[in-house]
This record gives structure tokens, C-alpha cells and sequence, in this order.
């Protein structure tokens, strides 16, 4: 309540949950899972003698495991658990279905709402993309391992990755006659790296995909062939 009285943007959060005076046959939430044990041991450096458990005056929760056993309103729970469900999996237990809205009601209070200006920025459809001659629109190539330029310095995902390489469509690596395994020379400006050339079918001619950390990417470059 004071926060919205002192931030009117913040007007409807007193109803996001219910008041701290909130009980449930008569009892808090408990904040703690049933299943903790060894609460005496926190502090037994200190004392043998467990200590009495902090009280809420904010809200209608409990600092302990002792408190109503049963499922609490969604917008107090305070953890995921069903019997045989722990953590994320059990979250399907308390909504209406998997991926949808919870039992009994929506957590939550939603405060802001969409303007007239959003929900424009699909009016405007970007053109199909067209070849340039000469040139490749270069895009990053991506790996499960190797892709990333810290974890390839380590060893056990090093021996994993792949090797860097330029993948080229079909079409593209029939046009300049390349080969699997050929390597090329990609020139990005004034820069040049030679790779070992990849087929790959899924790609659209024009488009080039480079496996090599360390280049700014997308970009457009030309990829010149050795001949021998």
C-alpha cells in the first residue's frame, strides 16, 4: 500500500497476493519443504538449543516446515513438489494442464498493460533476400561444441568440436567447382582466411556459413579458389 501511494505506476500490487493476516485452517504457508530436517544443527556452533523461527509480519508465510500441509493459493507457493514430482516437474501438478494457467487462479497481478504503438513492428515485412554477384552473405555456423570462443580452449571440449570450416550450398559449390574438403580462401575486407569447404544442401544459394571464432559475422565476403 505504500508503495503505491508513494508510485502510482504500482497501483494493484496490494491485490497481487493475499494480506499478511491470510491463513489457512488457521495456519501460515510454510516457506520450508516438509522433508527438511536439521534445522538444531544450523546453529549448534552456537547453541544446542533450536532457536525460534523468524515472524513474518509481511506476509501470510511461515520461515519453517510447520504450517498448513495442503496445496497453498498459487500466488503463495513457495515451492514446486508433488508426491514422486520435485522442482520443475512437478509445476505440472498444480496447472490446469502442461504449459497453461494455474488451479484456481492466476499468480500475479498484471500492472501493465500494452499501448496503442506496440504490436507494430510486424506490419513492416523485411524483402527476400537477393544475391550480390561476386559475393556471399557469411553467416556464424553453429556446433554443439566448439562454437563458442572460451569453451574451445578447453581441452575436453576441444577434442569434440568440430574443425573450423565454410560450409557452401550445393548449387554455390557446382557453380565454382569446388569439392568437399577443397580449401578456399574467404576474403572479409581486407582480411583472408583459407578453409576447408563443407556441402551443405540445407543452405540457400549466396549464403555461406563459417565455423571460426574470432570474425564479426554476418557479413558479406568473396571466396576466392586456388587452382593449381
Amino acid at each position: 500500500a505504500a508503495i503505491e501511494n508513494e508510485l502510482p505506476v504500482f497501483k494493484g500490487i496490494a491485490a497481487a497476493a493475499p494480506l499478511a493476516d491470510f491463513r489457512m485452517v488457521g495456519k501460515r504457508i510454510p516457506r520450508d519443504s516438509h522433508r527438511q530436517t536439521g534445522r538444531t544443527a544450523v546453529t549448534a556452533n552456537v547453541t544446542v538449543h533450536e532457536p525460534k523461527p523468524g515472524e513474518d509480519r509481511d506476509a501470510p508465510m511461515a520461515f519453517s516446515m510447520e504450517g498448513f500441509g495442503g496445496p497453498p493459493p498459487p500466488e503463495l507457493m513457495p515451492r514446486a513438489w508433488a508426491p514422486g514430482w520435485n522442482s520443475g516437474q512437478a509445476i505440472n501438478k498444480f496447472q490446469i494442464e502442461v504449459g497453461s494457467g494455474m488451479h484456481r487462479s492466476a499468480p500475479g497481478r498484471k500492472l501493465i498493460e500494452p499501448s496503442a504503438e506496440q504490436g507494430t513492428y510486424f506490419n513492416s515485412v523485411p524483402s527476400p533476400f537477393q544475391t550480390r554477384p561476386g559475393e556471399f552473405l557469411i553467416l556464424p555456423a553453429s556446433h554443439i561444441f566448439g562454437s563458442e570462443e572460451l569453451s574451445i580452449h578447453a581441452p575436453g571440449i576441444s577434442e569434440l568440436s568440430t574443425k573450423p570450416y565454410i560450409g557452401l550450398a550445393t548449387a554455390d559449390a557446382a557453380r565454382l567447382g569446388i569439392a568437399e574438403g577443397q580449401t578456399v580462401s574467404l576474403r572479409l575486407g581486407r582480411e583472408a582466411i583459407s578453409l576447408p569447404v563443407r556441402v551443405r544442401p540445407a543452405l540457400p544459394a549466396g549464403v555461406a556459413t563459417v565455423l571460426q571464432t574470432g570474425i564479426s559475422l554476418p557479413a558479406y565476403g568473396r571466396i576466392e579458389v586456388t587452382r593449381a
